[in-house]
């Protein structure tokens, strides 16, 4: 999160922006547009899959590569 916006993790991405849930069914609830636009308003990404891809990635990289 660090690299890519101004926010040390997701959590705090989630309490500034506007997308207020409480469980993994309200999150999934969100239209795909509301998301895509907190994401562009805080980030430097384009869209909600375009951040969760690059974290997916940069985290398995780091996970697979640790103590090489």
């Amino acid at each position: 999160m660090k690299k890519h916006t101004n926010f040390d993790n997701i959590n705090a991405f989630f309490e500034y922006s506007k997308l207020q849930f409480s469980t993994e069914e309200e999150f999934q609830a969100i239209p795909e547009n509301i998301k895509d636009k907190e994401v562009i308003k805080f980030t430097s990404f384009n869209s909600w899959k375009e951040m969760l891809s690059t974290a997916v990635a940069e985290y398995l990289n780091k996970e697979l590569f640790k103590g090489v």
